[in-house]
């Protein structure tokens, strides 16, 4: 029987040219900005959709202004639709 690994709980998202690098302890991947599916922003996060069933999810709360302005930038540079929800 395989074992499922658990999911991470603590992970990184950094923002390196047209790609995003996610990052736990024990996995590093690289995920170019086209290759999402889709892109949403909520008040809250934002949500980097790879497929219909899997997300990378960073919340807005642990990103200062600076960064928020930062990652709004680049999105716009790589010219991605960001769709707007309401949804926490």
């Amino acid at each position: 029987m395989k074992k499922a690994r658990p999911r991470a709980t603590h992970y990184t998202l950094t923002f390196a040219g047209e790609d995003i690098i996610y990052q736990d302890d024990n996995v590093k991947s690289a995920y170019p900005l086209t290759g999402f599916e889709k892109i949403y922003e909520t008040r809250n996060y934002y949500y980097f959709y790879l497929n219909r069933n899997a997300a990378l999810t960073l919340p807005k709360g642990v990103l200062s202004a600076e960064e928020k302005e930062k990652i709004e930038n680049i999105l716009n540079r790589a010219n991605l639709k960001v769709c707007s929800s309401r949804f926490k």
